[in-house]
């Protein structure tokens, strides 16, 4: 089963921070979940990346404003 969660890039930056600073739990983990850990680490990454990267273009499609 898959579920669907809709978080904000601060909320979905600040859980990539708590999973790549805080990996303490990784040392006892078994390798299944050492696994999850992986494709969960990928997805938040991969999910930040298209964010930021659509941000930037959209940012660069805006008129340079004159004062």
């Amino acid at each position: 089963m898959e579920l669907n969660l809709k978080l904000t890039p601060d909320q979905i930056q600040l859980l990539n921070n708590i999973l790549f600073d805080d990996c303490t739990y990784l040392e006892n983990c078994t390798e299944s979940e050492f696994n999850s850990y992986t494709v969960i680490r990928k997805k938040l990454t991969t999910t930040l990346h298209n964010h930021f990267t659509k941000l930037q273009k959209a940012q660069s499609k805006q008129p340079t404003m004159e004062w």
